[in-house]
């Protein structure tokens, strides 16, 4: 029998306001103009991760209209991998190994949803590298890199990602700085973030650019409807 890929589930949000002429962007310092986006956790729907996130990443409450806009299914090859919860890094391929040195930038544990490259493996255990790259220089630079042996059942193969327009119905400013509340992987940037016209199609970080672009039309459909909460 063959065993069924396992599946890590990814939300992203498109907020916008003042009827939809408005999308709600964010300047990561290194990785670019983004949207809000991030991973389900155990135990949470797919609309309570994406309030969750939106939260944690620009300080704002959904109130009410959100609107599921597609899926995107992806499956990795055997050479990638995205983590199903956070884990250690060892240097050797067992429990009792010793953990892998930290950097100044990154710790040896690696966080739920982060996305590494599979380097090797055993029946029950994977080497993977993670890279944090700058994204905000092109062409881009690895600011920092990890790589350590981690239980190979911690792997994602598939990733399941859900888009939604989320329709802010409360004021908010043109512009304001907000320090993400996502964890340590986080916990020493600062966003900028600011609201840009949806037409013309913004311009985002690489990745993202994409899902806005595949989502654009229903995305444009939705945010100009009344809202009739």
């Amino acid at each position: 029998m063959i065993d069924a890929p396992l599946t890590l589930y990814k939300v992203t949000a498109f907020a916008t306001r003042k009827n939809g002429s408005e999308l709600l962007v964010f300047h990561h310092p290194t990785a670019g103009v983004q949207v809000p986006a991030g991973t389900v956790e155990t135990g949470e729907t797919l609309e309570e991760a994406l309030v969750r996130e939106l939260f944690e990443e620009t300080g704002l409450h959904a109130t009410g209209g959100i609107k599921h806009l597609g899926t995107q299914v992806s499956c990795l090859s055997e050479e990638r991998g995205v983590l199903l919860r956070s884990v250690l890094l060892r240097t050797e391929p067992m429990e009792a190994a010793a953990v892998v040195p930290e950097t100044d930038i990154l710790r040896a544990e690696l966080g739920r949803g982060w996305a590494v490259r599979v380097l090797e493996r055993t029946d029950s255990w994977a080497r993977v590298l993670y890279e944090e790259y700058d994204l905000s220089v092109q062409p881009s630079l690895v600011r920092a890199s990890l790589e350590g042996w981690i239980p190979a059942r911690f792997l994602a193969s598939r990733l399941e990602r859900s888009f939604f327009h989320v329709p802010m119905l409360d004021a908010t400013p043109d512009t304001w700085d907000w320090q993400p509340k996502g964890g340590f992987q986080e916990q020493m940037l600062l966003f900028r973030l600011f609201w840009t016209p949806l037409v013309p199609r913004p311009r985002l970080v690489a990745g993202q650019d994409e899902w806005l672009a595949s989502m654009y039309t229903r995305l444009l459909d939705e945010a100009t409807k009344p809202f009739s909460g």
